[in-house]
């Protein structure tokens, strides 16, 4: 098993390269006491209390599942990278309790499509 992890700004990357067969079990446990597990789509996941809110990109097809209140699996299979973004609920603009807030969107879309730079050497 290896794993780097970075860590800045309230966002954490995951890299984990497992080569067991059948592979390993992700726990992660948070301070957020929350029951329910919303979903994006296949690879984003958020769960969120009244002041907080953590949103799980995956990359490749995972299910997640929470086993208690707070409490995250996450399955891990051969290369797997995972985001953990966290932030405050936004109680100011209407609407934002089941979207994700600009500074999520932006994480996100930089997890899925990150910036590419390319030099040129002439």
């Amino acid at each position: 098993l290896r794993r780097k992890i970075y860590d800045h700004d309230g966002v954490s990357d995951l890299i984990i390269e497992s080569e067991r067969e059948g592979g390993y079990l992700l726990r992660l446990e948070t301070p957020i006491a929350a029951n329910g597990l919303f979903e994006l789509n296949e690879n984003v996941h958020w769960f969120q209390d009244s002041r907080s809110r953590m949103t799980f990109l995956t990359s490749g097809n995972v299910t997640l599942s929470i086993t208690g209140q707070g409490t995250l699996q996450i399955p891990i299979t051969s290369s797997t990278r995972v985001r953990v973004i966290t932030e405050n609920v936004d109680h100011f603009h209407r609407g934002t309790k089941k979207i994700p807030s600009y500074f999520g969107d932006l994480m996100t879309r930089d997890f899925f499509s990150p910036i590419e730079a390319y030099r040129i050497h002439t």
